[in-house]
């Protein structure tokens, strides 16, 4: 590709520049890195103090709480837990039996009513169901 019109050099040239003999650094860019090496130690050094700082941050703080209380606020947060879950089922269980006794009453009424009134009665029906399909699946 690079010919002696090319404005290019090669990918291969170029890297025999840099690295003569593979994976090292030419005698040319270990000139060219040295001026910057204290800088970058610097900014390393700057860096990994900060991470450790916030680390030494977070142990002594962590080393200054008391647990004494864990125990006791998790078995006031397990009390309440069971205490929502009993209201909860009572309210699924009133739900349900009042699901099931209006359809005991909707069913009273269809055997009871006169032919001509059951078309009203299917609206109300409708109604009745749409209300208990938030807890019921039919």
């Amino acid at each position: 590709m690079s010919g002696p019109s090319s404005p290019y050099i090669s990918r291969k040239d170029v890297s025999d520049s840099y690295r003569p003999k593979g994976y090292g650094l030419s005698p040319g860019l270990l000139r060219a890195r040295q001026r910057f090496r204290v800088r970058n130690v610097l900014t390393g050094a700057v860096i990994a103090s900060f991470g450790v700082g916030v680390w030494a941050y977070s142990i002594s703080a962590v080393r200054q709480d008391t647990f004494d209380d864990a125990d006791e606020e998790a078995k006031a947060l397990a009390a309440s837990r069971e205490k929502s879950l009993k209201v909860g089922t009572a309210q699924r269980l009133k739900a349900d039996v009042l699901w099931l006794v209006g359809l005991q009453l909707e069913l009273l009424l269809l055997l009871h009513l006169p032919h001509k009134n059951q078309s009203g009665l299917l609206h109300l029906r409708a109604d009745f169901l749409h209300r208990g399909s938030a807890t019921h699946e039919f």
